[in-house]
């Protein structure tokens, strides 16, 4: 009788030991799995702490104590830039540029604008104070002539006004044009007698005074009305 005659002669023998052994085989297996795993768990794994090392890079700046202790507060103040004013000093204003005749600005007025302004252009003046006497004759100028102007001239000539100012005031200069009658600050040109004026009081304006850090230049003519017969 050979194997396989013995084989299907007992088939169900044969069966039932395969079927017994890889039951046992995979118990086995299950219980060393699960006591490998609980293994794991038990056990804790400690890393040793880095040393340093003669390749380890070193910092590229050491602390120095002296120089991370504070610095005491000096006893006295610090002396101020001597070039100081002239940083603080203001950027020179660019002098106006004359509008064009165009639309309802008039080629006469275009013309008078920029005569004068190329007369008191300050790059050919070598007296400031002359200067700005003629700026601020400039500035009556463009107030009387408002009256017979077009709404574009009047509105160029405000512009223009302001551009004036800033110019005066970049030097130190500032006009001197009160509503209220101050005889430090004005003269009378005309005087108004009134018996029942209780106060003076301005009637009228004419020239712009103008005054530099302060210190009057030029009175502010005006008429003006007080009390008397």
């Amino acid at each position: 009788m050979n194997i396989c005659q013995f084989l299907v002669n007992h088939r169900p023998l044969v069966v039932g030991c395969v079927t017994i052994v890889v039951i046992m085989a995979a118990v086995i297996l299950f219980f060393f799995l699960r006591k490998r795993r609980a293994s794991r768990k038990t056990q804790t794994i400690k890393s040793p702490p880095l040393q340093p090392t003669e390749s380890s890079p070193k910092p590229l700046l050491e602390p120095n104590p002296q120089q991370s202790a504070e610095k005491p507060l000096p006893s006295q103040p610090q002396a101020l830039p001597q070039d100081l004013p002239s940083r603080l000093a203001p950027v020179a204003m660019p002098w106006p540029v004359a509008p064009e005749a165009a639309g309802n600005i008039s080629k006469d007025w275009a013309e008078f604008v920029r005569d004068r302004l190329g007369e008191l252009d300050p790059a050919s003046c070598d007296n400031e104070t002359k200067w700005a006497l003629g700026v601020v004759d400039f500035l009556d100028e463009l107030k009387d002539a408002d009256a017979e102007a077009s709404s574009e001239e009047r509105a160029s000539s405000a512009s223009l006004r302001v551009a004036l100012q800033s110019c005066l005031s970049n030097k130190g200069f500032a006009l001197e044009d009160s509503d209220e009658w101050n005889p430090d600050k004005q003269r009378a040109v005309a005087v108004v007698r009134k018996p029942d004026a209780t106060v003076t009081t301005i009637l009228g304006k004419g020239s712009t005074g103008l005054s530099r850090n302060g210190k009057i230049i030029r009175k502010q003519e005006v008429k003006i009305v007080t009390k008397g017969n």
